[in-house]
């Protein structure tokens, strides 16, 4: 009891932390205030450049920890690499090597990459090369003297940064070069440049473009394209990046916004064709620092550039993890896979854990290596306790090791209840466990409003199928639609029937077709889908030669049983209550509501056969269920308009981009014409389109579906996803999307 105790006011403290002294550990919030953490990293040890050995290295740009142990770090200033052991013996000063016998020197060496097998990689910038040696340092082959008729007039190749993939791929990027970064096989030839940024307004930069301010409008037409600062590739060869954005106000209000694009975004993650892929699903995308408000001195915040962070260095750590630099604070972040800020530490001064000029940082055996190039020297950091439990947890979580994650994000949130993560983290194994309740509150501890969303979506239908309804709500408005739809293909083959009601029972050949047909057409014109679903099927007597079927889709189809369980033998007793005399059945528990929609829609009905009692082709909803024979009238008139009540249907579509939704509207301008919304899922960074069928055919609304399917996946749509959309999902344009964005 006195330990649960003690952790919780541990909690509650940490809670209401300031934001930390400089240099101390700390996160976010769920509001994206800092908070303090306890720290993931201590120092063990600090190397100046007399401790190992050698003069100052005053002008280092890169730091790299080989497979073996060897640490090497860029000397710019002094055209060396110098290398030593991890535990500050064994130097070596690498300056000079052997080509084709002939021996060749540095100039400016900026950017390393070791391979796993011990090769080295040299970005030899002031010679505009890159140099590869093996893993004993002798050289191997040279990337320079590239292809002119490739690059853009007046390109001039000068490589900051490198790295390689399993497969020999080769990338880097150019300083100063705003065309993203190079790519070259592994005999070293240049196949183009990757992440390029655009050189004019795609589609949603247009559209957005519209809503701009002036004074936006002229920053971004003042607007330069971003620099690339630094890039490493993981073992599935995607390609990570940290940029400079011209204009930092940009990036702030972007991060600020919540905005989950790439756009303005200072951490990017490339995949093969060169689309940014970066998980961003925190409350606040990865930017560095992000509490604008209270974190900084009154000059920053008077200065307009308030929090704004320059992410100079990317470092890739354990199955998906990732560190980065914020050279203007001396600071270093550590992400999740999703994106999620696991804690930030460092600074600028002069005690035991800052920097006065981080520059580069190497992740090797659960410890950090910080390259302090004003100081000339390197800081060892190696994980504390909540630094190893923290990791672990993290991917075991991304291991779908549930029982080893679960342990620790609880023991994680005992030692700090401002650790964002671990809520989202536990909330998710919670719901893997169907314990929504526990992940609900786990959410709403998080601020997660897309997992907390998603959590009571189940806990509502696990909580509906436990209790007996007749109709679920998903299928409740397709009821009136299914009740109507059997009158109508009742009063069409009025006059091929001349049966009882008694000719369709179960397995009867026109009970099959009547069913097909039913079926078909409740697709058609009310878009009741039912592929690879069960279907239960109910009938409720209204009179003696009257019935309402009711077909329900059953998404749990073991819990049938235990819906009808309730039903047993009845005693002849239990009859003695309901009278009888009028011949009128009993109705089921649950047939009030089904009842109730149906004598509305009687009502409806009814109101419009008055208008059309005169009609020579009318026949009564009464005489299309009657087991006598009816004439039917021949058409005479082709003017006249059959009874009809409007039934409107709602489609979801889900896009890739804008620009598939851009495409679409042109190709459906002018032959669409409803009520269309597109929302934008921050998340996922798709687009939904909810379109209605309104007052257009069903053959129209038809054709409108099968083109959007060519642009588009759809999904189930129920009527509570409209909420959703409206609470969660940014409203990009509402009633009329297709028709703003033909315009575009």
């Amino acid at each position: 009891m006195k330990r649960c105790a003690a952790i919780l006011f541990v909690a509650l403290l940490m809670c209401l932390a300031a934001l930390p002294v400089n240099g101390a550990g700390y996160t976010y919030n769920s509001e994206g205030k800092a908070a303090a953490s306890p720290d993931a990293f201590r120092v063990q040890k600090v190397y100046k450049y007399n401790d190992i050995g050698t003069t100052a290295f005053s002008g280092a740009a890169d730091i790299k920890i080989s497979p073996s142990g060897r640490v090497a770090v860029s000397d710019t200033a002094g055209n060396r690499i110098i290398m030593f052991n991890t535990d500050g013996s064994g130097l070596q000063i690498f300056d000079s090597f052997l080509r084709d016998g002939k021996r060749e020197t540095f100039m400016s060496p900026s950017g390393m990459f070791y391979t796993s097998d011990g090769r080295l990689f040299v970005c030899d910038r002031g010679h505009g090369r890159i140099l590869e040696f093996d893993r004993e340092l002798k050289f191997l082959k040279s990337i320079e003297n590239l292809n002119k008729t490739l690059l853009p007039e007046g390109f001039s190749f000068n490589p900051s940064a490198v790295a390689a993939d399993k497969w020999g791929t080769v990338y880097c990027i150019s300083y100063s070069s705003t065309n993203g970064y190079l790519r070259f096989d592994s005999s070293g030839e240049f196949r183009g440049f990757q992440g390029s940024p655009k050189t004019s307004l795609s589609v949603a930069e247009k559209f957005w473009y519209k809503f701009m301010t002036k004074e936006q409008k002229e920053r971004k037409a003042v607007s330069v394209p971003v620099n690339f600062n630094y890039l490493a590739v993981d073992s599935d060869g995607f390609v990570y990046t940290t940029e400079t954005n011209a204009n930092v106000g940009d990036t702030a209000a972007a991060v600020k916004s919540g905005e989950k694009s790439g756009l303005f975004m200072p951490v990017k993650k490339f995949n093969f064709s060169g689309s940014d892929i970066l998980k961003r699903k925190d409350n606040f995308a990865p930017a560095g620092d992000i509490d604008f408000e209270t974190g900084y001195a009154a000059n920053e915040r008077e200065s307009g550039e308030l929090w704004a962070s320059d992410l100079s260095y990317i470092e890739l750590g354990e199955q998906g993890i990732y560190y980065v630099i914020d050279s203007k604070r001396n600071k270093i972040f550590c992400y999740d896979p999703n994106g999620v800020l696991l804690y930030a530490f460092g600074g600028t001064g002069n005690q035991t854990g800052m920097f006065s000029k981080l520059t580069a940082i190497s992740y090797y055996g659960g410890k950090l290596y910080a390259l302090d190039s004003n100081n000339s020297s390197v800081t060892v950091f190696e994980e504390t306790e909540y630094g190893t439990l923290l990791r672990e947890t993290v991917i075991a979580a991304a291991n779908k090791d549930n029982t080893a994650a679960k342990k620790g994000w609880k023991e994680l949130l005992s030692l700090n209840g401002n650790l964002t993560a671990a809520y989202t983290g536990l909330g998710k194994i919670y719901l893997d466990e169907k314990n929504y309740s526990g992940a609900l509150k786990c959410f709403s501890a998080a601020r997660d409003r897309d997992n907390y969303s998603v959590a009571f979506s189940k806990q509502r239908t696990a909580f509906l199928n436990r209790m007996f309804i007749l109709i679920p709500i998903a299928a409740a408005a397709l009821l009136s639609a299914l009740v109507f739809l059997f009158g109508r293909l009742a009063r069409y083959n009025a006059a091929k029937r001349t049966g009882t009601l008694s000719e369709l029972a179960y397995g009867t050949e026109k009970a099959k077709v009547l069913f097909r047909d039913m079926m078909q057409q409740a697709a058609y014109e009310f878009g009741f889908e039912a592929e690879d679903i069960p279907l239960m099927i109910e009938a409720i007597p209204l009179s003696a030669d009257t019935i309402i079927l009711i077909i329900t889709k059953v998404e749990y189809p073991e819990e049938i049983d235990t819906r009808f369980s309730k039903f047993s033998e009845g005693d002849e007793s239990d009859f003695d209550s309901y009278s009888q005399e009028d011949g009128s059945g009993v109705a089921l528990e649950g047939a009030d509501d089904i009842l109730g929609l149906y004598r509305k829609m009687q009502e409806e009905r009814q109101k419009a056969e008055q208008e059309l009692k005169q009609s020579a082709d009318f026949v009564p909803l009464e005489a299309t269920f009657s087991n006598k024979e009816q004439e039917v009238p021949e058409k005479n008139d082709a003017k006249k308009e059959p009874v009809d009540v409007f039934t409107d249907i709602t489609k979801l579509f889900v896009f890739q981009n804008l620009d598939n939704v851009t495409r679409l509207a042109h190709v459906l301008n002018g032959f669409y014409h409803d009520q269309n919304d597109l929302y934008k899922n921050p998340a996922n960074k798709k687009f939904y389109l909810v379109i209605h069928k309104g007052k257009h055919t069903p053959e129209d609304f038809n054709k409108v579906c099968n083109i959007l399917s060519e642009y588009a996946h759809q999904e189930r749509y129920t009527d509570a996803l409209a909420a959703y959309f409206e609470e969660h999902y940014n409203v990009i344009v509402s009633s009329n999307a297709l028709e703003v964005l033909a315009e575009l």
